[in-house]
């Protein structure tokens, strides 16, 4: 049995699809959140791809249920 995580997975998803970076922040990666907002900002002169490339990633990640929080624990909708 998977450890599922006490977030919402709608507000993840929410979060994920409306302001990036901000779905990890909500799972408690602070780390890894700050370091997706230099780089969406460095993304918007250098190379667009590569915040893209993670974005798509995380959504997929969330909706497929392999997303996990800060703890390790899944975030899922069941």
């Amino acid at each position: 049995m998977r450890n599922i995580s006490k977030k919402n997975w709608y507000v993840t998803l929410i979060l994920a699809i409306i302001l990036p970076s901000f779905h990890r922040f909500y799972a408690g990666k602070w780390g890894t959140g700050i370091l997706y907002i230099i780089i969406m900002i460095a993304s918007l002169s250098i190379n667009k791809y590569i915040f893209g490339a993670l974005y798509v990633i995380d959504i997929l990640f969330i909706l497929s249920g392999y997303f996990k929080d800060k703890e390790g624990k899944y975030i899922t909708i069941f």
